[in-house]
């Protein structure tokens, strides 16, 4: 075999690869879910945090790969280009959201959704302030 079509050979499988893992993060830890419930309608807003870092449902985390921000109406979430696929960027209304207690020091507290109960997010405890500060108030508290 010749050293281009082996190349070539090795970049499929690592494109294969990464699509494979990118598919089954989406779907196990529930971004796509939330994605089909709350598309994004823009990929831009004011108030940001870069590189940050969230644990979905079934152990999936994007560790500092995140944005995550938002405007008056909603809370917005993306992941940085390279990891993007797909994970489009979604836009869940401050009302769609509740937040449990803070449960571990790392991600410190968990949000649910109203659409998607079955997906939950722990974020810092510093983003979820962050977050209130936009929003104008705190999250009403899980039931």
């Amino acid at each position: 075999m010749s050293q281009p079509n082996q190349f070539l050979r090795v970049l499929l499988e690592v494109a294969y690869v990464w699509i494979t893992i990118s598919f089954l993060l989406s779907i196990i830890g529930g971004w796509f879910s939330l994605s089909r419930r709350y598309k994004s309608p823009r990929t831009y807003y004011e108030d940001r945090y870069s590189f940050q870092s969230a644990a979905f449902r079934y152990v999936v985390s994007y560790n500092r790969c995140l944005t995550i921000g938002g405007d008056e109406q909603g809370l917005h979430m993306s992941v940085m280009l390279p990891f993007r696929l797909f994970h489009p960027p979604i836009y869940i209304p401050w009302n769609d959201i509740t937040k449990g207690k803070r449960e571990s020091r790392l991600f410190g507290i968990r949000l649910r959704f109203r659409k998607t109960p079955s997906v939950p997010i722990a974020l810092t405890s510093f983003i979820v302030q962050q977050l209130e500060a936009i929003k104008g108030s705190e999250f009403p508290q899980n039931p």
